[in-house]
């Protein structure tokens, strides 16, 4: 219902057109665009946007500047030619673009295994939303395709090919069609989510999460609601259904998940997210039925010490000044003995500062601290369910603090700068083990080599070292991990 009135509350007819990928340098520009006052600042952290309507939110930033007598900011011509980059050209009566990325490197990661689940690994260095190669020496292709048809629908497609230490690997990263009406899009296919305000990487389906194939429904852009409603702010929603891996030890695991956030100022921000996994002793099936008894919080008599089934968290966003804001998350799982919440909680708070150094720079702060944040099969004592639903990397039972250091280019170059230090305690299995400290830092370059706007040849490199140090009357397990790759992406 609520997706409903906000859906029809937009009389525009729709831009449906692909999404621009999470992890693309174009969000680092509207952010920075947000901060100058150039568009409305409300949409500053929104995830993921359109192509068609950032294209819309740069023309709009140009306007803006020439009505306030200034000459285009380098941000803005920059976002453009970033938008030109993916928006597809016209080609027998449909719009299609496309984009090839090449890699070549080494990783050596330590990474974090995920049960039952066909997306192996959870690491620090590397962000999951985007190519990247695999454990080992060797080199990856991807394949992006996009096109949109009648300004009603459009389709994604994303492939990757890996050849980690002589073998090779072919996957589907993404795939998916969606149809839109006024503000509502209906998405089906498999797609990364994005949800939450942290920096680094949210408790929820963060970029660290694998790709889920679903079937989605949002607004795609934030709206107001009719009449006097309207005072309420801008209100985006989101309701989808996915499905989890295929080799859970129970049939049918499947994931509903929705949000809601309002913005009823510009300098506020405020969202609800739930989760409900099906397949196990707290919710065995996945039905119309079920679904509304999980979401009215009804509970069936298990004793199972597995019991949780749901997710649930709150995000806020504060915006201080023009240069300075807050942001935070609190997660919570119901677990055990029918208390919702208990003692599986999770958080993250972040501080954020710009034009610390220059006047395209800024740098966040953020602390973390998980207990026991991934869904558990009732099915099977003390397993975790197939994928880490609330993504971070820091994992279980942990403490994280990271310091992020953004520097934007006026020719398309972004600098990134990734500082870490953890304390994991025990995993699930292991309940003797010492506590592991890490400390590691990652450096990321994009630099553009042929910017153009019927094509563009851009090269990034990533540098990444990372060490753990275990602690404890057991003896400890000390490592070192790093990276080292160099991409070149070529848009069409």
């Amino acid at each position: 219902m609520v997706l409903g009135a906000l859906g029809t509350t937009a009389l525009a007819p729709a831009q449906v057109s692909p999404n621009v990928p999470l992890g693309d340098p174009l969000y680092d520009y509207l952010d920075h665009i947000a901060d100058q006052g150039l568009v409305p600042a409300y949409l500053r952290g929104t995830r993921p946007i359109t192509v068609d309507y950032a294209a819309r939110l740069v023309q709009e930033a140009a306007v803006a500047a020439r009505r306030r007598g200034e000459a285009e900011p380098a941000a803005v011509t920059v976002a453009r030619d970033l938008v030109e980059r993916l928006r597809a050209h016209r080609w027998g009566g449909v719009d299609v673009g496309g984009q090839a990325t090449v890699a070549g490197g080494v990783r050596r990661e330590i990474a974090e295994p995920v049960p039952h689940s066909f997306d192996e690994r959870v690491g620090y260095l590397e962000p999951r939303n985007g190519g990247s190669l695999s454990p080992g020496d060797g080199a990856a292709a991807a394949v992006v395709g996009r096109g949109a048809c009648g300004g009603f629908m459009a389709a994604d497609l994303a492939l990757s090919l890996d050849f980690p230490d002589g073998g090779a690997a072919l996957r589907l990263r993404r795939g998916s069609v969606k149809v839109g009406w006024a503000a509502l899009e209906l998405q089906a296919g498999r797609d990364d989510l994005a949800w939450g305000q942290a920096r680094h990487a949210p408790l929820i389906l963060s970029g660290f999460a694998p790709a889920f194939d679903l079937v989605l429904l949002r607004t795609a852009r934030p709206v107001r609601l009719p009449w006097v409603l309207r005072y309420l702010g801008h209100w985006q929603a989101t309701l989808f259904v996915a499905r989890l891996d295929q080799e859970l030890p129970y049939r049918r695991p499947w994931l509903v998940g929705m949000r809601l956030a309002s913005k009823p100022v510009s300098w506020f921000e405020v969202a609800f997210s739930h989760l409900y996994a099906f397949g196990g002793d707290g919710a065995p099936y996945f039905g119309a039925a079920r679904a509304a008894e999980e979401f009215f919080g009804y509970r069936r008599e298990v004793s199972s010490s597995n019991y949780a089934n749901h997710g649930m968290s709150m995000d806020g966003h504060l915006r201080v000044s023009r240069w300075f804001e807050a942001y935070g998350e609190w997660y919570l799982e119901d677990c055990c003995a029918h208390v919702v919440g208990g003692q599986d909680s999770s958080f993250i708070a972040g501080l954020r500062r710009a034009r610390v150094l220059g006047a395209r720079d800024d740098v966040a702060l953020e602390f973390a601290y998980t207990t026991r944040i991934a869904f558990l099969s009732s099915g099977v004592t003390e397993w975790s369910q197939g994928h880490v639903i609330t993504g971070h990397p820091l994992g279980a039972k942990g403490l994280g603090a990271y310091a992020l250091y953004t520097l934007l280019g006026d020719r398309g170059q972004v600098l990134k700068l990734r500082l870490a230090l953890e304390r994991r305690g025990s995993p699930y299995d292991l309940p003797g083990a010492p506590p592991q400290w890490r400390v590691g830092g990652l450096l990321d370059l994009r630099w553009p080599l042929l910017p153009g706007r019927a094509g563009r040849v851009d090269a990034r490199g990533r540098l990444g070292l990372e060490r753990v140090l275990s602690v404890g009357r057991v003896p400890g397990d000390d490592r070192m991990a790093g990276l080292a790759e160099v991409l070149v992406e070529a848009s069409f």
